[in-house]
C-alpha cells in the first residue's frame, strides 16, 4: 500500500480498538467528533467510496482529543 493507505489503516485499526474498549457507538463517535454518521460507518467498516485519508485526519483528531482529556 502507499503511505496514504497505511496511513488510513492505521487510523482504522486505532479506532476500532478504541471503539470497542470504550464501548462507543458509532453515533456517540459522529456526535464528540463533528464527523457525519453516514461518513464515519461506511469509513470504519471498509466499505466509504469518498476520500477516506481525509476521513482518517478526522477520526485521527478526535483519538488525539480522547487521549488528551483522558490524560488530565
Amino acid at each position: 500500500g502507499n503511505k496514504a493507505t497505511d496511513f488510513e489503516e492505521g487510523v482504522r485499526e486505532r479506532f476500532l480498538q478504541l471503539k470497542q474498549a470504550e464501548d462507543l457507538t458509532y453515533r456517540q463517535i459522529a456526535a464528540e467528533s463533528g464527523i457525519k454518521h453516514g461518513t464515519l460507518t461506511p469509513w470504519a467498516t471498509g466499505t466509504y467510496t469518498g476520500n477516506g485519508v481525509n476521513v482518517a485526519q478526522q477520526v485521527q483528531r478526535w483519538i488525539d482529543t480522547r487521549a488528551e482529556i483522558a490524560l488530565r
